[in-house]
């Protein structure tokens, strides 16, 4: 555990929104900050943003009943603070002052197919590599099959599949006391 005061800055890329308690959380940045110290965090924001995640998030829950994910706007899966109202509120709770945020439209990945998209998730993407590493190769393949028909319907034949979404970027201060 850090000494309280004691960084300058706090950075938190796409992690706060799988807190089960993200006010907890920012509380813990508040106190190793120094007085006018910074935090900042990437959220991702509407999940309509992401249909690329929300296909492969609901394939995977299909088949692994227990990796679906809880709704926007509830603790602990990639949409759980989907609009800058809610993070200004979990900032603003934690002790914080001076809120700024924006939001970003961002492209993740991109390739020319959806079965090079997938193959490349499933190489990189944490949740994915750990979750199929576990299954029987009948259920990979049942998955892999379903996301790539889905992505198909997202991106007509020819297409690049493209991983976009909003990230929202929060930034607030340690009050100087």
């Amino acid at each position: 555990m850090f000494s309280d005061n004691t960084f300058d800055s706090v950075v938190c890329l796409n992690g706060l929104m799988y807190m089960p308690d993200p006010v907890k959380a920012l509380k813990a940045f508040l106190r190793v900050l120094k007085p006018g110290g910074k935090a900042s965090v990437t959220v991702w924001g509407s999940p309509d943003k992401s249909p690329i995640m929300g296909v492969v998030m609901n394939t995977v829950s299909k088949h692994v009943p227990d990796m679906k994910p809880p709704p926007p706007g509830t603790p602990g899966g990639p949409f759980s603070i989907p609009s800058v109202d809610m993070l200004r509120d979990y900032f603003l709770k934690a002790g914080f002052s001076d809120f700024n945020a924006e939001k970003n439209e961002v492209t993740v990945a991109q390739a020319d197919t959806a079965e090079q998209f997938w193959q490349g998730m499933t190489e990189v993407t944490g949740f994915l590599v750990i979750l199929l590493s576990k299954l029987p190769d009948e259920k990979k393949l049942a998955i892999k099959n379903d996301v790539i028909d889905s992505l198909h319907k997202l991106f007509p034949s020819g297409s690049p599949v493209k991983f976009t979404g909003e990230l929202i970027l929060g930034t607030g201060t340690k009050p100087s006391q």
